[in-house]
């Protein structure tokens, strides 16, 4: 899948909405192997740079971590 790609190209080189995709992605297994794993990095990444709200909301697949 060519987004998975893209995604992970700028992911790579910190952009951040990327990051939380690539989290999305890999949370969903969509158009990737499901991976809590990944799925939390990537998240993690981009909460860091204070981009991805997918990470912060209460109650969200991440803060449960």
């Amino acid at each position: 899948m060519k987004a998975v790609e893209y995604y992970q190209l700028a992911a790579e080189q910190g952009n951040a909405r990327a990051q939380c995709n690539l989290g999305v992605m890999y949370e969903k297994g969509k158009g990737v192997a499901q991976s809590d794993e990944k799925a939390v990095k990537y998240y993690q990444l981009a909460a860091g740079q204070g981009r991805c709200a997918r990470s912060v909301q209460p109650g969200s697949y991440v803060y449960k971590w």
